[in-house]
């Protein structure tokens, strides 16, 4: 009779340690997938951070190559108004002897 309670007894650590292994096993892969999504988020988020600072740049570039603008009321410039597709305008004023094409 004891031997048969201790076999039992055996018999029901052994399926708690394989429940504990099983249940590690799955925190393990939940924790990497977690760990793994995380990775992902960080590295859209840093690509879309150098997008925007390239973006940033290359604005900055663009701008620093088009000429100087002219004082309000100069004689030599010219108004140039622009309505952009979601209403709102740009002003900028050129000289006369700007050329209409700039690289940029």
């Amino acid at each position: 009779m004891r031997q048969i309670q201790d076999e039992e007894y055996k018999e029901v650590e052994r399926r708690i340690m394989e429940q504990q292994l099983k249940a590690n096993e799955e925190q393990k892969t939940q924790k990497e997938a977690a760990e793994q999504a995380e990775a992902t988020r960080k590295a859209k988020e840093e690509e879309a951070a150098r997008k925007e600072e390239e973006k940033e740049m290359k604005k900055a570039e663009s701008l620093s190559r088009l000429p100087e603008e002219p004082a309000e009321g100069a004689a030599d410039a010219v108004l140039f108004m622009f309505r952009l597709p979601d209403g709102n305008r740009l002003e900028r004023r050129f000289r006369n002897t700007d050329k209409v094409q700039v690289k940029l």
